[in-house]
């Protein structure tokens, strides 16, 4: 579809993905065609040069699962990069970022009811834990993994658990 005004290269992946959730690929298929191709494009693409991905959910950060502040989902943004990690709660007015070398681990938790992902770090600056949940986990890990993220689990988050044993 060469007369196709739309320029999928200048999208974000984001946007690509939603095109191509929503577009109608009987009376399009040309056009579906190319946002596929242009998503496996991307996804081909090493590592670092992966664009930034944002995904909105809730955090808990503090001394503990137990004991920290919590913001429920859309009050959370984790951008994923490969170069950082940035994860901002508006509510709080609270940012923490994260360069590779600051993440000893990215641990990939479930409970009964949710599927969280614990960022394990050694910045002193910063609370001993930080989590993040979204009601879309497996695009979570499998966007920290496209941009070299090393992520463990999934595993069981149990009340009896140390978040920080990997």
């Amino acid at each position: 579809m060469a007369d196709d005004p739309i320029d999928y290269s200048q999208c974000t992946l984001g946007e690509l993905r939603d095109v191509a959730n929503h577009i109608d690929r009987i009376r399009f298929p040309e056009r579906a065609d190319r946002v596929d191709d242009e998503i496996r494009r991307r996804r081909g693409l090493p590592g670092e040069q992966q664009e930034p991905v944002v995904f909105v959910g809730g955090a808990l950060w503090g001394s503990s699962a137990y004991f920290g502040r919590r913001a429920s989902w859309p009050f959370a943004k984790l951008t994923i990069s490969p170069r950082e990690l940035i994860l901002r709660i508006a509510i709080f007015n609270t940012t923490f970022t994260f360069l590779p070398a600051h993440v000893t681990s990215i641990l990939d938790r479930r409970s009964l009811f949710s599927r969280t992902f614990v960022i394990d770090h050694n910045r002193r600056d910063y609370p001993s834990f930080v989590m993040f949940s979204s009601g879309q986990p497996e695009l979570v890990r499998q966007s920290l993994v496209e941009r070299l993220w090393s992520v463990k689990g999934p595993g069981l988050f149990s009340i009896s658990a140390d978040v920080h044993d990997g």
